[in-house]
């Protein structure tokens, strides 16, 4: 049990510490024991109880002492970071500097040139040189048959230039067809060379194609002093 020495009102919760009345606080009441406000022929000065104003302000100045404290560590760990994250990036930009001084610089790779394509004769050209190349085959062989002698291979042959021997080789239908053009559609047949005969090659398209199953080019040959084309399919050169 409990009193307050201001008022004289007793309480008997245990937890109390100050009076509900006046903010007194409260002192313990042993059985049988005098209370000592005062005894006997002997005044005894009580202290005045502190109030709950001065215990709740008493209070307060702790609880903001407590919070002072609190925000200063906080700021001191917020520099702290602040100041860790300056060093951080110092590192960085120094170590990146250092990285890319030591950085080979790459040499400069040369730019390629383009070659200059060899100038190739046109087909005009070509188709003039042969022109040119048949009329003096044409006088040539005039000349033989005017004096009376019969063409020989190696006197075309010089006339041609470097031409190549090659050997027809069509056993099936025994013969290779000689044509004006270089076609089986508007070229005439000429003659028939026959299988295993030998003729004298002038030149070449370079064009391939496809007739009767092979391929192969058409060719501008000499055979029994006539000139004209055949498919090289058929041909077997040396």
């Amino acid at each position: 049990m409990k009193k307050c020495p201001q008022c004289g009102t007793t309480y008997t919760d245990a937890t109390l510490k100050f009076c509900l009345a006046d903010g007194g606080l409260l002192e313990e009441i042993i059985p049988g024991s005098v209370p000592p406000t005062r005894r006997e022929g002997l005044q005894i000065d009580i202290p005045e109880p502190a109030t709950v104003a001065s215990v709740r302000k008493e209070e307060s100045k702790r609880g903001l002492s407590t919070m002072a404290k609190v925000l200063i560590a906080l700021g001191v760990f917020a520099v702290l970071g602040v100041l860790l994250v300056v060093a951080a990036a110092i590192v960085l930009f120094v170590a990146s500097d250092i990285f890319s001084a030591r950085q080979p610089v790459p040499a400069s790779t040369p730019q390629p040139t383009t070659p200059t394509p060899a100038s190739t004769p046109s087909p005009k050209d070509e188709t003039e040189e042969l022109a040119k190349r048949l009329e003096e085959l044409a006088k040539q062989i005039e000349e033989e048959v005017g004096s009376g002698n019969t063409p020989k291979a190696p006197a075309l042959k010089d006339v041609l230039g470097d031409d190549s021997v090659a050997t027809v080789n069509s056993p099936n239908d025994g013969f290779l067809a000689l044509r004006s053009l270089p076609s089986t559609d508007i070229g005439d047949r000429i003659d028939r060379i026959p299988h295993g005969s030998e003729v004298y090659v002038v030149s070449c398209n370079d064009q391939r194609e496809t007739l009767s199953g092979r391929r192969g080019r058409w060719c501008l040959v000499e055979w029994n002093s006539k000139v004209g084309w055949v498919f090289d399919a058929w041909l077997n050169y040396r």
